[in-house]
């Protein structure tokens, strides 16, 4: 997994010019399990397709987008995609 965590990111890097450099940037206290969510969320992943990446369920996968958001303070109203992507 982490191997392949590496590969996606030099590649998503390379469309996503430094998305991982401005996120962390602003939010520094992300832990790697939430940089690698807000770059599957980024790219428009679905709960069921990140469950599969990361050999868990879709339910664990909507509990730590909740967790994300209190995170990111983002609120109910806003769009948690839209918000990774304006970043």
């Amino acid at each position: 997994l982490d191997k392949d965590w590496e590969q996606f990111k030099i590649h998503f890097e390379n469309v996503h010019n430094e998305f991982f450099k401005k996120l962390t940037s602003k939010f520094p206290d992300l832990t790697v399990q939430e940089i690698r969510l807000c770059a599957y969320l980024r790219i428009n992943l679905t709960s069921k397709e990140i469950a599969q990446i990361l050999y868990i369920l879709p339910t664990a996968v909507n509990k730590r987008r909740n967790r994300l958001r209190k995170k990111l303070n983002i609120d109910g109203e806003q769009d948690l995609i839209h918000f990774l992507i304006n970043i």
